[in-house]
């Protein structure tokens, strides 16, 4: 006779849980070789993984700097793309606690307050930013913070997103 699902006690039960568990959850490693530091710079996957990634890489001692703000700016790529602009915003802030100077911490800040529309706050960071490090991201940012912010007509708009594109001519956000 078949004993029914809740005459199950102990460990038998324990056990059928903890194997039914198993199948359903992708473990953060997949490679025995990796580290948290190295999964969060290499990883290209959803937002939540890349943030439970870059999380424990972050708590790993050992990284360097330039490791930890290139953790910092993916983790903070990853609230921004949920739309966790404060998260986003924080992990910003402590890439320039690390270094004032890092383009990867004043363009993403940047970004954040362009979202945010506080756009004369936006441009005065993509400034920073494209003294750095002049790229397509930075030049475009700076265009539509200036020109949304009121320090730019519609002809200087214009003229700095076509830099941009000429910077890189496959930037999309540029083109639209």
């Amino acid at each position: 006779m078949i004993k029914p699902l809740t005459k199950f006690t102990g460990f038998p039960l324990t056990a059928m849980i903890a194997v039914a568990g198993v199948g359903q959850a992708k473990p953060l490693l997949t490679n025995s070789q990796e580290t948290y530091v190295s999964a969060c710079l290499d990883q290209s996957d959803t937002p939540e993984r890349i943030i439970e990634i870059c999380q424990h890489g972050l708590s790993d001692v050992g990284a360097s700097d330039r490791q930890r703000i290139e953790m910092l700016d993916k983790l903070a790529w990853a609230y921004y793309d949920l739309d966790d602009m404060d998260q986003a915003d924080d992990a910003f802030a402590e890439i320039l606690a690390l270094n004032p100077d890092a383009e990867l911490g004043l363009q993403g800040r940047a970004w954040v307050y362009y979202n945010r529309d506080d756009y004369a706050a936006a441009t005065a960071l993509f400034r920073q930013a494209i003294s750095r490090k002049p790229n397509a991201s930075n030049m475009a940012g700076l265009a539509a913070s200036a020109r949304r912010a009121g320090e730019k007509d519609f002809a200087e708009f214009e003229e700095m997103m076509q830099t941009a594109l000429a910077l890189n001519p496959e930037y999309t956000w540029a083109m639209r």
